[in-house]
């Protein structure tokens, strides 16, 4: 057998080993904790800017709507009518062509500006569209990241506030 000394040295040897191991193991765990924590912020910082430039867009678009819903049609300038003054220095003969004249612009205009308005509001309703089908993709977004994000086609910005929330690790 082992003399009494190196029996003694060997358990006190085994006690500190297991104590080290002990409080190490402690530590490690404390340790990936501490890291978890950390990959954690770190994920909610990179969910905080993905929920910012996805509500800055669906604002951006939500604005853009509604500032094309609201345009309204401006008419180019209607062909001015013959001055009557003037026309009282004219012959009776030039004032029915001044009148003639004016009532074909007139027509021409009318015909024009009715081309006019069917192309501005075939372009109001591609832009409306465009934006929507953007508005609705940057919703879909947000929707795929947490479906309590969007409420009824809408940003639930209490959720968002909430989830942007990140606190210190």
């Amino acid at each position: 057998m082992a003399p009494p000394l190196a029996r003694r040295s060997l358990v006190i040897s085994l006690v500190a080993a297991g104590l080290l191991l002990t409080g190490c193991g402690s530590w490690w765990q404390q340790h990936q904790q501490a890291q978890q924590r950390r990959q954690a912020h770190a994920r909610c910082i990179e969910q905080r800017a993905t929920l910012t430039r996805l509500n800055n867009a669906i604002e951006a678009d939500q604005r853009a709507l509604e500032t094309l819903t609201a345009a309204v049609y401006a008419p180019s300038r209607r062909p001015a009518p013959p001055d009557p003054e003037l026309a009282d220095r004219f012959s009776q003969l030039d004032r029915e062509l001044d009148q003639e004249r004016h009532l074909n612009a007139m027509a021409a205009w009318n015909a024009n500006e009715a081309e006019r308005r069917r192309l501005w509001q075939r372009d109001q309703l591609e832009r409306q569209r465009r934006v929507r089908l953007r508005l609705d993709a940057h919703l879909q977004e947000l929707r795929s990241l947490d479906p309590t994000l969007v409420i009824a086609g809408q940003p639930n910005r209490s959720a968002i506030t909430k989830r942007s929330l990140c606190p210190a690790p």
